[in-house]
């Protein structure tokens, strides 16, 4: 199925194993020079069907457009790394700054294991949020992020 079809998530899709897009990361980290590189993406993307590296490159861009940060890249932010990996959440419940509070978003994903949340934390005046918590499995974990939001 197409990456555009409801509820089919890229790394349901390509990646079998939890961690695995660390792995693959960490394995091309490990390749030495650009030849390397370029032979295992390659030989990475053409084991995947039609449409599906077109699909994470347009996520790619629209990351670094939505979530670019103090010269950071929005594919290297947490909620980039997460709409790239997941898609577009189904919701978003957007928390702001308040006065003894730090501002956070809830991401919402219906058709990711049953049901996951995403919440993100700005912790700081850099506009970048960090992952905190999630329902998923094999992501962050933790019963007790809303200590995290008083400002102290």
């Amino acid at each position: 199925r197409a990456l555009a079809d409801g509820g089919v998530k890229f790394v349901e899709i390509t990646m079998t194993v939890p961690g695995a897009l660390e792995i693959i990361r960490d394995a091309v980290a490990q390749l030495k020079g650009a030849e390397p590189k370029r032979s295992f993406l390659s030989a990475f993307w053409r084991g995947r069907p039609t449409g599906y590296r077109d699909e994470y490159l347009a996520r790619v861009v629209s990351t670094n457009s939505r979530f670019s940060v103090m010269g950071k890249k929005g594919y290297r932010t947490d909620r980039g790394r997460v709409y790239i990996v997941y898609g577009a959440p189904d919701d978003v419940e957007r928390h702001p700054n308040e006065s003894e509070s730090r501002s956070y978003e809830i991401w919402t994903y219906n058709n990711v294991q049953g049901g996951v949340i995403f919440v993100f934390l700005q912790r700081d005046v850099s506009g970048d949020y960090e992952l905190v918590h999630s329902t998923h499995r094999s992501e962050l974990h933790d019963e007790n992020w809303q200590r995290l939001l008083t400002i102290q």
